[in-house]
């Protein structure tokens, strides 16, 4: 402020009759507001709490905090008015909403500027407690019963949104928390575990529209090894007096050779794979007669507690 002793001329009339005499004049500073950022949250609705006042430091910028005090304000008539301010926490009324930003001189409150900025609010997503996963270890072209196996980790996606829309979020996969947190290291859908029979595995859903709201959470993928499942022949003897090597086989007799003697264990006999596959034909144990020679069939191993299976090969001849 300045204040000055001035000779003031008051002309009441038309400069006629001038009345002299003296006054004190202050003169203020009328402040600056400059616009900020406008502020985002996450937020489980689209209605959320907003700390107003960590907007003050980028409106005033430069100017001294000591000498101009920022006021907010829902409309421009209020700012201009000084009227209906906001004072502490802040819940928004609509999605996005414009806040009004009034900066007064602390000196002369009649002396002051606006300006405004926005609100925004986006859906934080939210994953229900997930349920573990226990697989099977299916890699029979390797090692299937290391601990170690390959699965399509989308089989958690509907657990994950439940009746969130899936065309709003992503999910990823991590092998760390600190890598859902930062959305760093994703798995590949089709995944194989690297940690042998149990792992823990990290998913992070995000809103597509911001990416910064997003939930964490977590469950165990358990593997299973498939039961031992052992290629055997079994030979008998033709004795129906026809020498043309057919003859009816009791195929429970190869029970323990085919499972190593492992317990809980069943067997099931197709002549071919794609009945095996498709659980279909399946043969009678007790009485089978085999029409090649040698006749090779498909035994299907199922560990009882598990679940786990395993193929072999049994050749009758």
């Amino acid at each position: 402020m300045i204040l000055c002793n001035c000779e003031v001329f008051i002309e009441p009339n038309n400069g006629e009759c001038p009345i002299e005499g003296e006054a004190v004049v202050g003169v203020f500073d009328i402040p600056t507001a400059t616009q900020p950022q406008n502020m985002v949250n996450c937020d489980l609705t689209d209605i959320s709490v907003f700390d107003l006042t960590t907007q003050d430091t980028e409106i005033l910028d430069t100017q001294d905090p000591l000498q101009y005090t920022v006021h907010y304000y829902s409309s421009q008539e209020d700012a201009d008015d000084n009227m209906n301010e906001i004072t502490g926490d802040f819940t928004s009324e609509e999605n996005p909403q414009t806040i009004y930003a009034r900066v007064d001189n602390n000196d002369n409150p009649n002396c002051f500027a606006t300006t405004s900025f926005s609100l925004a609010v986006f859906i934080t997503p939210v994953i229900n407690t997930l349920n573990d996963i226990t697989v099977c270890d299916t890699d029979f072209t390797t090692n299937s019963m290391d601990g170690i196996t390959t699965l399509d980790l989308d089989i958690q996606n509907t657990a994950i949104l439940g009746t969130q829309d899936s065309s709003l979020y992503t999910i990823t996969y991590h092998p760390t928390q600190q890598d859902a947190d930062d959305n760093t290291n994703a798995f590949l859908n089709t995944y194989t575990n690297t940690t042998a029979y149990t792992e823990e595995i990290f998913v992070r859903l995000e809103n597509n529209t911001n990416t910064d709201c997003f939930s964490t959470s977590s469950f165990l993928l358990n593997v299973n090894d498939a039961p031992e499942a052992i290629d055997t022949t079994l030979i008998q003897c033709d004795e129906d007096g026809i020498p043309e090597g057919f003859t009816n086989f009791d195929l429970n007799q190869v029970f323990d050779d085919i499972t190593g003697g492992a317990a809980n264990r069943t067997i099931q006999f197709y002549v071919s794979l794609t009945d095996l596959e498709n659980d279909e034909d399946e043969l009678n144990a007790d009485a089978f007669e085999n029409y090649f020679d040698p006749h090779i069939i498909y035994a299907l191993v199922t560990n009882t507690e598990t679940g786990c299976t395993n193929i072999a090969e049994l050749t009758l001849q």
